[in-house]
């Protein structure tokens, strides 16, 4: 209710026009804020908390979305209108291409290796068991998602120079792994790995770049 509060108070001193005021802050701020935020309280748990708080957000943005179109008819072309959905959704395919899509290509690309990476991970020079270190659920998969979307932002916006230093950032991170490994075999699986999700990346801003367009 806090957070409602202030929602509400910012955006009715920020229009100078009370048509604005209406539709701003009745219905998108007190409103549907209240409804889609009371929605998500009632129905998260621990487990899904971040879920609903994607889709919290996500509908936070549709309703903006939806309020602009709706006060910008009469002041603004609608073909702007068209031309930002337009490039929403193309940014969010691609968006969706690099993540999920982009880890399941290179998922499949490493799998005939990774059972024996995992194996040689467990074992010391003498061959005996050893007590694995452990690392985050699913931590690799979320930092390759992200290298990609850093990777695709940096070249579709001419920032190229700044994929070397991102290489070079990640490689100082898993050098200590690396080196104390003693393991040709996860370096180049980890190399492997390295290249085929900055490929994908590279790949997907070029598609992006030459046969979409880019951003209009």
């Amino acid at each position: 209710l806090v957070h409602l509060g202030l929602m509400l108070l910012l955006v009715s001193i920020l229009p100078f026009q009370f048509s604005l005021w209406t539709i701003l802050a009745v219905i998108v701020s007190a409103g549907l804020h209240f409804v889609i935020d009371g929605l998500k309280v009632s129905y998260q748990n621990p487990e899904t908390r971040r879920r609903y708080f994607l889709l919290d957000q996500v509908a936070h943005v549709v309703v903006i979305f939806l309020a602009f179109i709706y006060i910008s008819e009469s002041s603004i072309e609608m073909q702007y209108i068209e031309e930002f959905w337009n490039n929403a959704l193309l940014f969010g395919l691609f968006i969706f291409l690099l993540t999920r899509v982009g880890s399941t290509i290179i998922k499949v690309f490493i799998s005939d290796w990774t059972d024996e990476i995992i194996k040689e991970e467990k074992r010391n020079e003498e061959g005996e068991i050893q007590q694995s270190r452990g690392s985050l659920a699913k931590a690799g998969s979320y930092i390759g998602m992200l290298e990609r979307i850093f990777v695709f932002s940096f070249i579709i916006y001419g920032n190229v120079v700044a994929v070397g230093l991102l290489i070079t950032a990640k490689s100082v991170f898993r050098f200590g792994d690396l080196k104390n490994s003693k393991s040709r075999k996860l370096t180049e699986y980890y190399l492997i790995g390295t290249m085929l999700s900055f490929g994908w990346a590279i790949a997907c801003a070029l598609a992006f770049e030459n046969f979409f367009g880019g951003f209009r």
